[in-house]
């Protein structure tokens, strides 16, 4: 079992919403429907974040 840690940045707060939203609409639930555990979503300012999965 490992963690991956993924930081994304954008060029606005739209665009960063957009990516987060991505990310907990069709990527999240993909991949915990293939096997993954879990997986967490982290905006650290308003354009940059981080995934934890």
């Amino acid at each position: 079992m490992y963690t991956r840690i993924a930081e994304f940045q954008s060029t606005s707060k739209v665009n960063c919403d957009m990516i987060i939203a991505f990310f907990q609409n069709v990527m999240i639930p993909r991949n915990i429907k293939n096997g993954q555990l879990s997986c967490e979503v982290f905006k650290v300012s308003d354009t940059t974040g981080f995934v934890i999965s």
